[in-house]
């Protein structure tokens, strides 16, 4: 598992006619793009937030363009080479990897996009946790319900990748590219 959404959910296309964004934009912005936007509770733009649970959650974010780059590195880790034998070697890649670019809260969010815009930081208003889990039951048929239930697991901290993630093995030490944060999302966003 490389990602809690697939990223055909992310959405490429915007605006009006459906025209497709800036290219290397999309790409850079992918999921990152979804959870950081208003259905997840984030509206930059406005500057309110509005988390399921405590505002202190913390929540894995990656870009597209990471993504791609660590399934990259663990179809390359997988398949290695022994230069001297010309031997394939079957290096030791986990089953399930889960990856973290930049790991952050509702409250990181709104203070960085206090940060960036210079002015005051919005409001963050928090939904009951257990209410909303009650909920789920009756979300699966409705449009969007995948979002209610990330939210929800947003809210149990169960996307929180901060210790738990192989970001060492496809990257170790940031040696093969930087990984994109929550920062550089928003500074490119607003």
């Amino acid at each position: 598992m490389v990602s809690p959404v697939p990223s055909s959910v992310c959405g490429r296309f915007r605006g009006r006619g459906g025209r497709r964004r800036n290219r290397h934009r999309a790409d850079r912005r992918g999921l990152a793009g979804l959870i950081l936007g208003e259905p997840a509770g984030f509206d930059v733009e406005k500057n309110r937030y509005e988390c399921i649970g405590p505002p202190n959650q913390r929540v894995a974010f990656t870009s597209t363009a990471d993504i791609g780059r660590a399934v990259a590195r663990l179809a390359i880790l997988e398949l290695a080479l022994d230069h001297d034998t010309s031997t394939l070697l079957m290096a030791s890649v986990p089953e399930h990897v889960r990856i973290a670019g930049s790991v952050v809260s509702f409250e990181d969010v709104r203070d960085l996009v206090s940060e960036i815009k210079g002015g005051a930081k919005g409001e963050i208003r928090s939904e009951d946790l257990a209410a909303h889990k009650k909920s789920l039951p009756g979300e699966r048929e409705k449009a969007g319900s995948i979002l209610h239930y990330i939210r929800v697991l947003m809210g149990e901290n169960k996307l929180d990748f901060s210790r738990e993630n192989q970001n060492e093995v496809v990257n170790e030490g940031e040696r093969q590219w930087r990984w994109r944060t929550a920062e550089d999302e928003l500074r490119d966003q607003l």
